[in-house]
């Protein structure tokens, strides 16, 4: 990021703004709301119209959120690939939020709940829903999710001798949705993990694929208890 520029008001208005517009964007997970309403009385054509609003629903705010890191941000590009090093730290990212959540979970107990309950995979009957809820939860909202709250926000809302307190802030505001201080303070931990590679690396694929491992591991570990 060009110092100069980051200190002009007019700029950090500007950035503030499409970063505020992107953060709500995200925060109101609006692709799960189509995706929960299919069912298998609906009718076909119902059905289908659910998962067009769900497909535009993830098109339009993944493009967005492209559009915006590209224009603003100034780390690695999404065509840039991992090195040696890139693969390291995501390993060692997903190696220390393993560990700091088991830690957490062990202190206060399993008293979390995501901002949609794995009810919806145990629950379906309806296997194409669970497909859409599966290919969100997996790959698509831990793409948005951290092209906006670690590559837009670590790239464009603070400078490099503030990353660390970006790593913190951007956690905190990706989270806050959650319901209980308990749920809260533990997926903050993976959003500073994520952070934390993301600043190693200054590429976003880094956190996006620690993002995709770590959230398949709660469907396959955590999913059975409510089956």
């Amino acid at each position: 990021m060009n110092e100069t520029d980051y200190w002009n008001p007019r700029q950090m208005f500007k950035k503030g703004l499409v970063g505020l517009l992107l953060i709500v964007m995200v925060a109101t997970s609006f692709p799960f709301i189509p995706a929960q309403q299919i069912r298998f009385n609906n009718g076909i054509e119902h059905n289908v119209s659910l998962t067009v609003v769900y497909v535009l629903s993830y098109a339009i705010m993944m493009g967005l959120a492209f559009y915006a890191y590209k224009k603003f941000g100034t780390g690695y590009q999404l065509s840039h690939k991992l090195n040696r090093k890139d693969i390291l730290m995501i390993f060692i990212g997903i190696v220390l939020s393993v560990v700091f959540g088991k830690i957490y979970i062990r202190i206060f107990g399993l008293s979390f709940r995501n901002n949609f309950s794995m009810h919806d995979f145990a629950f379906s009957h309806y296997p194409w829903q669970v497909i859409l809820l599966v290919l969100g939860y997996l790959i698509l909202s831990p793409i948005l999710e951290e092209v906006v709250f670690r590559a837009y926000f670590l790239d464009v809302a603070f400078p490099n001798q503030l990353k660390w307190i970006g790593a913190i802030a951007s956690s905190i505001l990706l989270h806050m949705r959650y319901y209980s201080v308990y749920s809260f303070f533990y997926f903050a931990i993976y959003g500073i993990c994520f952070a934390f590679v993301y600043n190693k690396t200054r590429n976003v694929k880094a956190p996006i694929i620690m993002h995709i491992f770590l959230n398949l591991m709660a469907i396959l570990l955590v999913g059975p208890y409510y089956s």
